[in-house]
C-alpha cells in the first residue's frame, strides 16, 4: 500500500545577498563565502541557498 504524502508548504528562500544589500562580494570574507559552499568545499546551488538568477552571475 503507497504512502500519503504529508502537505505542507515550503517556505520560501530569501535572497541574502539582496537582502541585505551587498553590493560586492570580497573573495576574502570567508563568513559570507561559507553560505554558499558546502561541508565538501563545492559551492552550493541556487536551489539550496535561494539566490536569484541576477546575483548568482555577479
Amino acid at each position: 500500500m503507497a504512502q500519503q504524502r504529508r502537505g505542507g508548504r515550503r517556505r520560501r528562500k530569501v535572497d541574502f545577498i539582496a537582502a541585505n544589500h551587498i553590493e560586492y562580494i570580497d573573495y576574502k570574507d570567508t563568513n559570507l563565502l561559507d553560505r554558499f559552499i558546502s561541508e565538501r568545499g563545492k559551492i552550493l546551488p541556487r536551489r539550496v541557498t535561494g539566490t536569484s538568477a541576477k546575483t548568482n552571475v555577479s
